[in-house]
């Protein structure tokens, strides 16, 4: 594992004798091989990370899907696949509340589509094995109102791909420049978290891609939650 809080971002520290559990079948898209817990007991990954490399039992999770582990103020990541350094610093960050049975929330006041702001205040979990997130019946149906406005459904409406609700043509969110780069607009999904905690979820967290990036088809990432279930954070 790199050792985030040094300043050579490329030193490693090795930490061995480290149980994962068998998850194929029950977690992602099937092609899993384990799952790494998160709780507070001896087996989860912070708390053998903290025995046997002498880290504090801590972790920091950051979107879409990456975890940093002991008490460090910045992190630094190799984005993949051309190995450029990315370093974050002065991430915004909120209150994580624990449970006994394990689980992690955290208190959402607000949430803005491409800045209208649905005053909606929710806990919310975070959840390293849910794929897309999951918001509660009324926060989702006034969520996808919303967003439907932003991509201008009416006109972009495309056939449903399951288990997605809301499908639509995205040749009108590029914005062709002068460059050859081409770059996906919004819409912009935000989560204003308690103490003021503002987090912006990129359209690249925001939309799937049933058919794949070629495609002009994209899906709202976001489900409904099953009935008395709370909203999840998913790790997509």
């Amino acid at each position: 594992m790199h050792r985030t809080a040094s300043a050579d971002p490329f030193l490693s520290a090795n930490v061995t004798d480290v149980s994962f559990a068998c998850c194929k079948g029950l977690y992602g898209d099937g092609n899993e091989a384990g799952v790494a817990g998160f709780g507070r007991r001896d087996q989860s990954l912070p708390m053998q990370i903290n025995k046997r490399a002498g880290l504090a039992p801590e972790f920091s999770y950051c979107l879409p899907s990456a975890a940093f582990f002991g008490r460090v103020s910045s992190y630094v990541y190799v984005v993949q696949p051309i190995g450029q350094l990315e370093t974050l610093t002065e991430i915004p960050q909120t209150k994580l509340y624990y449970k006994m049975n394990g689980e992690y929330s955290f208190k959402v006041t607000n949430i803005t589509i491409a800045g209208e702001v649905l005053k909606h205040p929710i806990m919310m979990g975070v959840s390293t094995t849910q794929k897309y997130t999951t918001l509660q019946a009324g926060v989702y149906e006034a969520f996808r109102e919303q967003f439907r406005r932003a991509v201008d459904y009416e006109q972009t409406a495309m056939r449903k791909v399951a288990p997605f609700d809301t499908c639509f043509n995205t040749t009108y969110l590029y914005l062709r420049q002068p460059s050859p780069s081409v770059r996906l607009m919004g819409p912009i999904v935000g989560l204003l978290n308690e103490g003021e905690v503002s987090w912006s979820l990129l359209p690249e967290t925001v939309l799937a891609w049933p058919k794949g990036s070629g495609s002009p088809l994209a899906c709202m990432a976001f489900l409904k939650a099953k009935q008395k279930q709370m909203s999840v954070l998913g790790w997509f």
